[in-house]
């Protein structure tokens, strides 16, 4: 998930640079950026040239390559604008950039959008083991009423 490519990458560099698909994502990614009040460690947010749509998706596996130089020029763009790491911030991006093996650009990290997101679900999970970290409920995450709790997903009844 992006929240936990940008909390992880808030841990390991002072500036991220997000790097996507096409424009179409930007808006996403840049309302996600603020939600998350990150706004402040987000330098560049870039879409790679010539943007890629759902049918140029198709072949991308079978021959990646020119694919990842054009991931890389961006990211080259993200890392003169001041990123320390980069972020691939969509799930096929991410997913050929993790299978290419490519972590670090330049000098710049570049997160690894499968196993990232993996492995801080499984902190959570043993944090939650190990610490009995819970869900802060008071204000923004507040548990549904007991009448909600106990409804049955299937049946929406009780």
């Amino acid at each position: 998930s992006l929240e936990a490519m940008l909390l992880v990458g808030c841990s390991t560099a002072h500036t991220l640079g997000l790097v996507t698909l096409n424009e179409q994502l930007l808006w996403s990614l840049t309302q996600s950026v603020e939600r998350h009040r990150l706004g402040a460690r987000v330098g560049a947010i870039l879409s790679m040239e010539p943007q890629l749509d759902e049918a140029g998706l198709i072949g991308l596996f079978a021959n990646p390559d020119a694919y990842l130089t054009r991931f890389q020029d961006t990211a080259r763009r993200a890392i003169a604008a001041h990123a320390d790491a980069i972020i691939p911030a969509e799930g096929i991006l991410a997913e050929v950039v993790a299978a290419a093996g490519i972590t670090e650009i330049d000098g710049a990290a570049v997160l690894d959008g499968i196993g990232i997101p993996i492995t801080y679900a499984e902190m959570l999970a043993r944090l939650w083991q190990r610490t009995g970290l819970r869900v802060g409920r008071r204000w923004h995450h507040a548990k549904p009423p007991p009448e909600v709790m106990d409804l049955d997903p299937a049946t929406r009844r009780r």
